[in-house]
């Protein structure tokens, strides 16, 4: 959960985080380069996602900042 009260949720067999904001509103946000995602971690405006034996850094829209 981010500090706004938005959530984050890893859907690892199709492989996007989902956004929920406070107000319900959902967002599908890519995680480009991932092969199967463990675990996510948001700070700053930045997704972790742990995917197998890798980090793969991306922004809340999908964007790659590796």
């Amino acid at each position: 959960m981010s500090a706004d009260g938005t959530v984050y949720l890893l859907d690892s067999l199709n492989r996007p985080v989902v956004e929920v904001s406070k107000q319900g509103a959902t967002k599908r946000v890519p995680i480009p380069g991932s092969d199967y995602p463990r675990d996510i971690v948001e700070s700053n405006g930045v997704l972790y996602v742990l995917d197998n034996w890798k980090i793969i850094k991306i922004s809340l829209s999908g964007a790659p900042l590796n």
